[in-house]
């Protein structure tokens, strides 16, 4: 007799996926900004490496928290929303940066900021249809 398996996936699946890359990727950016603080600030024309400090001393609880709730038995989905918000505000933070050109960067910096606003909208996103996909499941 042959059994087929069947493979059943958790509902949460691509909701815990985009937190955990969401958490690695600002864990990682948190670090490098710390790490390199003066040189990033040299190359995206900032004056002062404290915006770097700053920003990367911000990522790391965010990162913890991401983390937390992506490794929690089952998802808060309140929570979930709440880092899709943070998310959000980000990206709005960095399209008005660039509108604005608060800082004068260079253009690297500007193209940084570009990307990354890119990568966070691309988890937001992520974030949105893991959530949907929660809500379709559960009713």
């Amino acid at each position: 007799m042959t059994t087929q398996a069947s493979i059943l996936q958790p509902a949460d699946q691509l909701l815990r996926r985009v937190l955990i890359g969401n958490s690695i990727f600002s864990m990682s950016a948190g670090v490098l900004m710390l790490a390199f603080a003066t040189p990033i600030a040299d190359f995206m024309g900032v004056a002062t490496a404290l915006p770097s400090i700053l920003i990367g001393v911000g990522l790391l609880p965010f990162a913890g928290g991401v983390y937390y709730i992506a490794s929690r038995p089952r998802i808060d989905s309140s929570q979930a929303k709440g880092v899709m918000a943070l998310d959000l505000a980000w990206v709005l933070g960095s399209g008005i940066l660039l509108l604005t050109d608060a800082f004068s960067l260079t253009s690297s910096g500007r193209t940084v900021i570009a990307i990354v606003a890119i990568v966070v909208l691309d988890f937001a996103i992520g974030q949105w249809l893991g959530l949907r996909r929660l809500r379709g499941l559960q009713g």
